[in-house]
């Protein structure tokens, strides 16, 4: 005889009759008025109603995925990454093909066992922009990204981050959407920091960083399933306090895109020593001149380059492309101030019309100078955040108390920022500062001179505040305000009589009064004085 198949009905009205027999049969009536809101389906049920009374399928929704053309996406790329065509091209071909086969996959719901995924490892110098262009892929293409450091890696199981934790990562960065966590981007920066260490080591097992980390990473560049819940995964832990059910979630690594990024300082004279054994020894190609360093770029690199650098075979034969980027220099600086959007140039520009009001522009001859500064730095594109924020600190502290609506950087005041700065704010400073002596204000002219002189006493730090400074002045040099009371006459204060105040003598007093071509009553100051009051 066939098995009667249970329905929604049977689980609920055993459970309903459950509840019934438990209570007093004075209730019973209001029960029946209640039960289709106070019976619940015990957790412990689900599994037999699913099988008796089937979901039906809904058509799942995978627009989140961007399908563009290769070309599409590099031309994207270009808004945000001056230079690297190269790199470029090959990200975005290699980004298109899968993400056309991940979305085959989801949409027709069947696995393409022969498929074989791409693993990148790009090469180039610090500030090349290597994290950038991935960062900027994975905006493109809509995915979650996580950066990891090769540096702070180390084995699965000992303190430190992990290449299992990055690919948790991406399940709390996409929302804790499994689907999109498993079509991410992982980039391991300064892979290269993983070269030290002996073969011995990695044989044995023993060591937590190096080549034991190496290892590590085979398994999830290629098909794995990694426990979302880890006792070392703080994001796993706040999730399991919170209640969450993540204790038989797994994350496939099938689909994650890896990146593998780093400098590979030497990397060249490996290249060089291959390329010179490979000629026989010191002979040039044709047999002619002997192989130089200027014979050798990234473009000769070879698998057993990278091997006899320090990478394990097995994660050298794991990358299927290897992408050389190019050391940015003046002409690339400029541009990428000039042209990418949000360039520290722009987000200063804009920060400070944001939030003053001001607009403040660069010039296009300051932009090449600031280019020329960060390239001296062999740091790339990084060091533009330095150069900028250090000439710009002081005007940003002091900008908001100055008398302008537009300024534009010129190239000299990236050169003397500090000089160019202070010249700005003095005068403006000394003007709010005379508002505290409105009786004199009007009868006191500052030269020149004088305004030189405080711009050179705030560049080598002795003056801290011209408010300050004027303040002490006016207050302190009681002649000036006795000749103003009693002449009403103008008073212009030069460098020579700021100059005599910070000497702060016995004879500065007399030499003052000669410098204002009067020596007035001292009897009658007081009464003159008071009276103003």
């Amino acid at each position: 005889m066939a098995k009667k198949k249970v329905t929604f009905q049977d689980i609920f009205y055993q459970k309903y009759e459950e509840w019934k027999s438990m209570l007093p049969r004075e209730i019973h009536p209001y029960l029946e008025q209640m039960r289709n809101h106070f019976l619940k389906i015990d957790l412990k049920y689900a599994p037999m109603y699913a099988k008796a009374v089937p979901v039906p399928k809904q058509a799942s929704d995978h627009s989140y995925i961007s399908l563009k053309s290769a070309y599409k996406i590099k031309e994207q790329m270009d808004d945000y990454v001056i230079g690297q065509h190269e790199a470029k091209k090959a990200l975005s071909q290699i980004s298109y093909y899968h993400m056309a086969h991940i979305k085959r996959e989801l949409e027709t719901e069947q696995v393409n066992e022969d498929y074989i995924k791409t693993s990148i490892l790009l090469i180039g110098p610090t500030g090349s922009g290597k994290t950038l262009l991935v960062n900027t892929l994975s905006r493109i293409l809509k995915v979650p990204f996580v950066k990891v450091d090769a540096t702070s890696m180390t084995k699965t199981g000992f303190v430190g981050d992990s290449i299992q934790d990055a690919v948790r990562e991406l399940y709390y960065m996409s929302d804790e959407d499994m689907t999109r966590a498993e079509c991410g981007i992982i980039l391991v920066d300064e892979v290269d920091k993983l070269a030290g260490g002996s073969r011995e080591d990695y044989i044995s097992n023993s060591v937590v960083t190096g080549k034991g980390v190496q290892q590590e990473l085979l398994r999830p560049m290629e098909n794995s399933k990694i426990d979302l819940f880890s006792q070392t995964n703080i994001n796993s832990i706040k999730e399991m306090m919170q209640g969450g059910d993540i204790d038989n979630k797994k994350i496939s690594t099938r689909n994650i895109l890896f990146i593998l990024a780093g400098a590979f300082d030497g990397i060249e004279e490996v290249i060089l020593k291959r390329m010179k054994k490979e000629s026989g020894q010191s002979i040039g190609f044709g047999g002619e001149d002997p192989l130089t360093m200027q014979n050798v770029s990234l473009d000769h690199l070879q698998p057993k380059d990278l091997i006899q650098y320090g990478l394990i075979p097995e994660l050298v034969g794991r990358i299927t492309y290897t992408v050389p980027l190019e050391r940015l220099d003046t002409e690339k600086l400029y541009h990428v101030l000039r042209d990418v959007r949000g360039s520290i140039s722009r987000q200063i520009e804009q920060s400070i019309f944001e939030t003053t009001g001001k607009k403040v522009t660069f010039s296009d001859e300051a932009l090449k100078t600031i280019a020329a500064e960060a390239e001296s730095f062999q740091t790339g594109g990084r060091a533009l955040t330095e150069v900028c924020h250090r000439i710009m600190n002081e005007f940003l502290f002091h900008l908001p108390t100055l008398d302008f609506e537009e300024y534009v950087i010129e190239a000299d005041f990236v050169t003397d920022y500090l000089p160019k700065t202070f010249a700005l704010i003095t005068q403006p400073h000394i003007q709010q500062a005379m508002l505290k002596f409105p009786l004199v204000a009007r009868f006191v002219d500052w030269d020149k001179g004088a305004v030189e002189y405080i711009t050179e006493k705030l560049l080598d730090r002795s003056v801290i505040s011209v408010q300050k400074y004027i303040g002490d002045f006016m207050s302190s040099w009681n002649p000036i305000i006795h000749k103003i009371a009693m002449e009403q006459e103008r008073v212009v204060i030069t460098e020579e009589i700021l100059s005599m105040y910070d000497e702060n003598t016995d004879e500065s007093n007399e030499n003052l009064y000669s410098l204002l071509n009067k020596k007035p009553d001292f009897s009658q100051f007081n009464i003159l004085l008071q009276g103003s009051l």
